[in-house]
């Protein structure tokens, strides 16, 4: 409507453009917003939004020449840095210069007119964009209440919490747990897809697919590293980290590894964390467990506060009590020996480390049913699943019913604990309650630095 002259209120053309973004609607509302830039909108929003959008699309330029416009009408400036420096590469190449997106043809006769970038360059702003909407957008709540759930963990007696609070919400880990692990990277991709560059988008797309995961590394000669998922047995050879830190004495890294990288060789996506061994087992727990993000910001908030989960002390065991199959245990015993590892008067099924085993579970004879015990409910549900495939039978349980496990046999007075409100997580009231007035705090007092403004 804007294009074809009709003077209609830049407030209802920006809200419309808006609703066609809940709508998933991208293509529509960046053709509004196009629209509203190209006739000189003075509605700072609509341009700041445009320049999103912009940059969503895989158009730098343009997004960054929307970015100086909405600041030249009082807006204040988001992500002009990261453009900048996208764009930089094209603005110091001199006509006669190789071209920088890699064609091997001169400057001038490639993309001095119209720039082009290379694979990497292109998937960072895909990232940088997907990674922007999830905490700067609708899914800024979920990284603040991943915030305060680690804060309740790290906290330390005369610890400031706002510079506590600070540090937790800029962690890379609490970042990466907050695009990824909440549902927004998904929802990213079904808002804006459409908008989206086809090859960035299947890449972003595989990426959402990729679990954070435990790898162990070993260093090559060249630098590179041999790595192989803890958890999977997956391999990926001839990776490089961009952070040096911790390389010398850890042999494991926690990472999002993809073998189709930012530059198109295998890689981490996101931050890599490189962990001590102390810290190896309580990362196989969550991950072999559920992982869900709240208990991964717990685990990230204990680091923070210099405390090792479970360490020192007894593991919280899940049992499973099975019928024998057909013929007893004369049947039983040549599949759990086959299946399992041998140990007395029982079974035991590892994970292998490379100079180590992790317990993953114990199976043992209890009279006419097999016992089942483990540290993950989500390994006991494999378990089952797995033994009732010759003919095992979950009798009963001590864990929760789960509509989506299906539990059989729940110990009531186990279950009569369970707690039915959606966080049933116990909390430190005193650590969230100062963690609350931190949060409140920061809205009573004038914002200083780049890190206050972030809050």
């Amino acid at each position: 409507a804007a294009a074809a002259g009709d003077l209609l209120d830049p407030f209802a053309l920006y809200v419309s453009a808006v609703s066609a973004l809940t709508d998933a609607d991208a293509v529509e509302a960046l053709s509004v917003l196009e629209a509203m830039v190209a006739t000189g909108t003075n509605f700072a929003p609509a341009v700041d939004l445009a320049a999103v959008l912009l940059a969503d699309a895989g158009r730098p330029a343009d997004a960054l020449a929307a970015r100086r416009r909405a600041s030249s009408l009082g807006w204040e400036p988001a992500d002009t840095a990261n453009l900048q420096v996208l764009l930089r590469q094209h603005t110091k190449t001199g006509r006669n210069d190789p071209c920088p997106c890699g064609s091997g043809r001169k400057y001038k006769q490639c993309c001095q007119r119209e720039p082009r970038f290379t694979t990497a360059d292109r998937r960072r702003l895909a990232l940088h964009q997907m990674v922007r909407h999830a905490i700067h957008g609708t899914g800024r709540d979920e990284l603040w209440s991943l915030a305060m759930t680690a804060m309740t963990e790290a906290m330390a007696p005369g610890e400031q919490p706002a510079d506590l609070f600070g540090r937790i919400v800029v962690d890379p880990i609490m970042i990466d747990l907050a695009t990824f692990e909440t549902g927004e990277a998904a929802d990213y991709l079904r808002e804006r897809g459409a908008i989206i560059p086809p090859d960035e988008r299947a890449w972003l797309e595989r990426l959402t697919k990729t679990p954070l995961s435990l790898w162990s590394c070993e260093r090559q000669p060249d630098g590179s590293y041999r790595t192989r998922d803890v958890m999977t047995g997956e391999r990926l050879d001839g990776v490089r980290f961009p952070d040096d830190d911790g390389r010398e004495t850890s042999r494991f890294v926690l990472a999002r590894m993809m073998a189709d990288g930012i530059d198109g060789a295998p890689g981490a996506i996101g931050p890599s964390l490189w962990l001590d061994d102390t810290h190896v087992p309580t990362v196989i727990e969550r991950l072999d467990g559920f992982g869900e993000a709240h208990d991964w910001s717990r685990w990230v908030g204990q680091r923070m506060g210099g405390v090792v989960s479970h360490e020192g002390g007894e593991p919280v065991l899940n049992h499973g009590f099975f019928a024998l199959p057909d013929g007893g245990w004369d049947t039983a015993r040549p599949i759990l020996d086959l299946a399992f590892t041998a140990d007395g008067a029982g079974w035991i099924q590892y994970l292998e480390l490379d100079e180590a085993r992790v317990v993953r579970a114990a199976l043992t004879a209890d009279g006419d049913e097999l016992a089942v015990a483990t540290s993950s409910l989500r390994r006991l549900g494999a378990l089952r699943d797995a033994l009732e495939q010759h003919g095992f039978r979950l009798v009963r349980s001590d864990v929760p019913d789960d509509d989506d496990d299906d539990w059989d046999g729940i110990d009531d007075d186990w279950a009569s604990e369970w707690d039915d409100d959606e966080d049933d997580r116990p909390h430190d009231e005193e650590a969230l309650a100062a963690a609350l007035a931190a949060v409140e705090a920061m809205f009573d007092r004038p914002h200083a630095g780049t890190q206050s403004d972030e809050l």
